[in-house]
């Protein structure tokens, strides 16, 4: 079994770039003492972060913020500022100050269609980036488990297709079919047994 110290040294190895230079600023004044102490609390978890989505790497920011994610059961508790934060970072808000990131993306878009310059590409990009963000936010805030409903999505679009794998296409207007059987994504099946099923691990909500 590997000691303790190089236990800490294989942990720096590992980790990002940007948490072993914070490891070094930190322990430089505990080079011998309590280093080993200080990687158990403080990297081991961060490398530990099983990254599975964006949803995921978005819990993570949530909850090194310390904004904890609700319960699916209490979604219609949900409190109004909340409510109102999120529509803020979307929509923006009534005076102006805040213009949302749908709109920001939005505009950009527009502009970019326009222009077809990289300069306004970069700035749909940024706005569709930040947009994913803050729905992911929302969604993981109000304990709605994004992961699983993606899944049933994908699931159902997948299913569109044909025994071959490809598309099914009427024969006289090219139009595509939907082949015999098909259901739509049962996404209020989904969040209704989700309202039963959370559990908390580590205080991340988990529907599994």
């Amino acid at each position: 079994m590997n000691s303790p110290s190089q236990q800490t040294r294989d942990w720096m190895a590992a980790a990002p770039l940007q948490v072993q230079e914070e490891i070094k600023r930190i322990v430089s004044a505990e080079i011998r003492e309590g280093i080993d102490k200080y990687a158990q609390r403080v990297l081991k978890p961060q490398i530990s972060f099983e990254r599975k989505s964006m949803a995921d790497d978005v819990m993570q920011f949530m909850m090194a913020m310390e904004q904890h994610p609700a319960a699916m059961k209490d979604f219609a508790d949900t409190p109004a500022t909340t409510l109102a934060l999120a529509n803020m970072l979307m929509f923006g808000d009534e005076k102006g100050f805040k213009q949302g990131e749908l709109n920001e993306m939005t505009e950009a878009w527009s502009m970019f269609c326009q222009s077809r310059s990289l300069e306004h590409l970069v700035e749909f990009v940024d706005g569709a980036i930040d947009s994913i963000y803050v729905i992911l936010w929302t969604l993981n805030k109000l304990g709605i488990p994004a992961d699983v409903c993606w899944n049933e999505v994908q699931r159902s679009n997948m299913a569109k297709l044909g025994h071959d794998g490809k598309p099914i296409k009427d024969p006289d207007t090219g139009k595509i079919k939907k082949p015999e059987g098909w259901k739509p994504p049962d996404l209020f099946g989904l969040l209704a047994s989700a309202v039963s099923a959370t559990t908390y691990v580590g205080g991340i909500a988990r529907h599994d």
